[in-house]
Protein backbone atom coordinates (compact mmCIF):
# COMPACT_ATOMS: atom_id res chain seq x y z
CA UNK A 1 0.00 0.00 0.00
CA UNK A 2 1.08 3.55 -0.67
CA UNK A 3 -0.11 6.64 1.17
CA UNK A 4 -0.92 9.51 -1.20
CA UNK A 5 -2.16 13.05 -0.48
CA UNK A 6 -4.81 14.81 -2.58
CA UNK A 7 -4.62 18.61 -2.38
CA UNK A 8 -6.04 19.73 -5.74
CA UNK A 9 -8.84 21.93 -4.41
CA UNK A 10 -6.81 23.46 -1.60
CA UNK A 11 -5.60 27.08 -1.73
CA UNK A 12 -2.83 26.64 0.86
CA UNK A 13 -1.52 23.23 -0.10
CA UNK A 14 1.47 23.42 2.26
CA UNK A 15 -0.73 24.09 5.27
CA UNK A 16 -3.17 21.31 4.42
CA UNK A 17 -0.34 18.85 3.77
CA UNK A 18 1.25 19.77 7.10
CA UNK A 19 -2.07 19.16 8.84
CA UNK A 20 -2.46 15.80 7.11
CA UNK A 21 1.06 14.80 8.19
CA UNK A 22 0.30 15.87 11.76
CA UNK A 23 -2.84 13.69 11.75
CA UNK A 24 -0.84 10.77 10.36
CA UNK A 25 1.82 11.11 13.09
CA UNK A 26 -0.93 11.03 15.74
CA UNK A 27 -2.53 7.98 14.12
CA UNK A 28 -5.62 9.96 13.12
CA UNK A 29 -7.52 9.75 9.84
CA UNK A 30 -7.36 12.64 7.37
CA UNK A 31 -9.64 13.10 4.36
CA UNK A 32 -6.68 14.29 2.24
CA UNK A 33 -4.76 11.01 2.58
CA UNK A 34 -5.48 7.88 0.54
CA UNK A 35 -3.95 4.47 1.22
CA UNK A 36 -3.94 2.63 -2.11
CA UNK A 37 -2.23 -0.38 -3.63
CA UNK A 38 -0.59 1.00 -6.84
CA UNK A 39 -1.49 -2.23 -8.67
CA UNK A 40 -5.17 -1.26 -8.30
CA UNK A 41 -4.74 1.47 -10.94
CA UNK A 42 -4.42 -1.24 -13.58
CA UNK A 43 -8.11 -2.11 -13.09
CA UNK A 44 -9.10 1.06 -14.96
CA UNK A 45 -8.41 1.20 -18.72
CA UNK A 46 -5.38 3.34 -19.41
CA UNK A 47 -4.36 2.97 -15.73
CA UNK A 48 -4.93 6.58 -14.63
CA UNK A 49 -3.35 7.65 -11.39
CA UNK A 50 -6.76 8.21 -9.75
CA UNK A 51 -5.89 7.19 -6.21
CA UNK A 52 -8.87 8.97 -4.65
CA UNK A 53 -11.29 6.71 -6.52
CA UNK A 54 -12.76 4.01 -4.30
CA UNK A 55 -12.11 0.30 -4.70
CA UNK A 56 -15.80 -0.06 -5.58
CA UNK A 57 -15.40 2.24 -8.60
CA UNK A 58 -12.16 0.54 -9.70
CA UNK A 59 -13.87 -2.84 -9.32
CA UNK A 60 -16.62 -1.72 -11.70
CA UNK A 61 -14.05 -1.53 -14.50
CA UNK A 62 -12.90 -5.04 -13.65
CA UNK A 63 -16.44 -6.52 -13.49
CA UNK A 64 -18.12 -4.90 -16.48
CA UNK A 65 -17.07 -5.20 -20.12
CA UNK A 66 -15.48 -2.19 -21.78
CA UNK A 67 -17.78 0.03 -23.83
CA UNK A 68 -15.98 -0.78 -27.06
CA UNK A 69 -16.75 -4.52 -26.83
CA UNK A 70 -19.37 -6.67 -28.51
CA UNK A 71 -19.38 -4.57 -31.69
CA UNK A 72 -19.93 -1.20 -29.98
CA UNK A 73 -17.89 1.80 -31.05
CA UNK A 74 -17.34 5.09 -29.23
CA UNK A 75 -17.51 8.19 -31.40
CA UNK A 76 -17.10 11.91 -30.85
CA UNK A 77 -18.41 14.58 -33.19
Amino acid sequence: MTLLPRLLGEVDKAEVLQGACDHLRRGEADSHLFDVNPEAFGQVPGAPFAYWVSERVRGTFRRLPGFEKNGREAQHS
